[in-house]
């Protein structure tokens, strides 16, 4: 706010006075003005308002003609009212939505034909200004007793925060917001991390449960194979194998040639083919069981 009082420079030299808002500033119910003087004094109070949002003075005559802007306005709200215009014109491309073919008036107002509408809200930087201040022009009388009630009531209006947010900073909300993301985040990524444990232990029992027997020996050979891999020696693996397979089958019945190469054989099969470290669960099982 700046009040400028109309006297005489070389007589008075503090006749401008001008308050400026702080950041951490609360709210100001009114203020108060005293001259020394004897004299009624013209005095021209000008009023830069501060809104919820930032409002700007759009400086093209023809834009505000043509999109019927009659005084200050906040970016998102120039932004509809060309858009608007647009839509109501049939200017946007049907080819290229992306493209604007202005008309007459418009291609004049923005400097050229074809614009692309993802430029539109950089291009509407140069046509916005700070809003003119409110001009109150007001007389101080002196000579009309101890109590002078002026002519004139103004009434301004306003644009204020909801009273919902007033007492929430918006970086503080910000920052609010980024915790309770991060949280979710985490929280999410447990819940995907106990569904795959839960799916591997789920494949790794109904395998068991499907064909045990084949289970077990899937099982038996890639243990095997483990030993083999530990100890450097891969025929180490296949005797010990086929011993352990040939002591079980001697209980039963004498070994002649053909049995102990038949056993050889499926054995060197079972080392060979066994697949069970291809299927997905694999690590999983191995690792947890």
């Amino acid at each position: 706010m700046v009040v400028e009082l109309d006297r005489d420079p070389d007589l008075y030299s503090d006749n401008v006075v001008q308050w400026r808002r702080a950041a951490a500033e609360g709210d100001v119910d009114g203020f108060e003005v005293k001259r020394r003087g004897d004299e009624d004094v013209k005095a021209k109070i000008m009023l830069d308002i501060r809104t919820a949002t930032d409002r700007f003075k759009v400086n093209s005559p023809l834009l505000r003609e043509l999109l019927d802007i009659r005084g200050p306005i906040s970016k998102a709200g120039f932004i509809m009212k060309l858009w608007q215009y647009i839509k109501f014109n049939n200017l946007q491309d049907s080819d290229d939505p992306d493209q604007i073919r202005c008309d007459t008036g418009l291609a004049l107002a923005l400097g050229s034909p074809v614009v692309s509408f993802t430029t539109l809200p950089q291009m509407l930087h140069a046509f916005m200004t700070r809003p003119d201040p409110l001009i109150i022009e007001y007389t101080v009388r002196v000579h009309a007793g101890d109590f002078h009630m002026a002519q004139y009531a103004f009434d301004v209006e306003v644009e204020v925060e909801e009273p919902s947010r007033q007492n929430i900073g918006p970086l503080a909300n910000v920052q609010a917001r980024h915790r309770e993301l991060g949280q979710i985040e985490s929280q999410l990524a447990q819940k995907m991390q106990d569904i795959h444990n839960a799916r591997a232990k789920r494949d790794f029992l109904r395998g068991f449960a499907d064909d045990p027997v084949a289970f077990v020996h899937r099982w038996i050979d890639n243990q095997t194979k483990d030993l083999e891999v530990i100890m450097g020696d891969r025929r180490h693996g296949l005797e010990a194998a086929l011993a352990a397979i040939m002591a079980a089958d001697s209980a039963a019945q004498e070994l002649t040639a053909d049995r102990q190469q038949v056993l050889e054989q499926e054995t060197a099969k079972w080392l060979k083919e066994s697949a069970l470290y291809d299927e997905s669960w694999a690590d999983e099982a191995v690792f947890h069981y």
